[in-house]
């Protein structure tokens, strides 16, 4: 095996080992699942204390197609938190949801506007920086998968193990079908309107640290190979 493709994997293990560390974003908005029911809950405070039961409180949601789902709706006030709910069928738009409170106690009153999100899976969003970075590591990915395969092709029976090609073809195919996944949910979003690609990111990670353990096995037999056959060509036992 020519020490050159070697050098490539262990270049390739350094690019993908800080994505395996990688984390999923924090959201900064509430964000639920897609088409499921949810309770949205807000702490009541009005004057600086908190809500007394004799405070009423009405709540106005707006879908990302600018659909009110709930106009001037009376929320229930439980122990100091007003709630409201959506059904499944009033959450299957993707999307920024405009949610408004406003809550009064005789000449106390008080309004706040509180988004949320709906994602396919609940996930929080990826910012369109981290969609850059998606699209462009898939590329590189699709760069490492060929060169896998050439140096699958390249390896010769007589100097390489059965081993060593299923290890290297092995690693290949699975990472083809990974990216072939990846990709699909990352063009499902995108012809589902999706302004975020959520489940990209999660499928990225999980991905990624696939890659990294393959990508650590194929090294570690490639250079125990590499090192081995060395070894055999010093001691006579094998022709260059």
């Amino acid at each position: 095996m020519d020490n050159r493709y070697i050098a490539l994997l262990i270049l390739a293990i350094i690019f993908v080992a800080p994505m395996v560390v990688a984390q999923q974003p924090v959201p900064t908005t509430p964000t639920f699942e897609q088409s499921t029911d949810i309770t949205l809950s807000v702490p009541c405070t009005l004057d600086g204390d908190v809500c007394a039961v004799s405070t009423a409180c009405v709540a106005t949601i707006i879908n990302p197609l600018q659909t009110v789902l709930l106009n001037e709706e009376p929320m229930n006030l439980i122990n100091a938190v007003v709630e409201i709910n959506l059904t499944s069928n009033q959450t299957d738009v993707l999307g920024q949801y405009e949610f408004s409170i406003s809550c009064c106690d005789g000449p106390f009153c008080f309004a706040k506007a509180l988004p949320f999100l709906i994602t396919p899976s609940g996930a929080p969003p990826v910012s369109p920086g981290q969609g850059v970075v998606l699209i462009t590591v898939f590329i590189i990915l699709i760069l490492l998968n060929g060169l896998l395969y050439f140096v699958g092709f390249r390896m010769e029976t007589r100097e390489e193990s059965f081993i060593g090609r299923f290890l290297v073809f092995g690693f290949s195919i699975a990472l083809s079908l990974g990216l072939l996944y990846f990709g699909l949910i990352t063009l499902t979003e995108t012809l589902a309107l999706s302004p975020v690609l959520i489940e990209s990111f999660v499928i990225m990670l999980f991905v990624f640290r696939i890659i990294f353990f393959l990508l650590l096995v194929v090294a570690i037999f490639l250079v125990f190979a590499t090192v081995l056959r060395n070894y055999r060509i010093k001691r006579g036992l094998i022709d260059k």
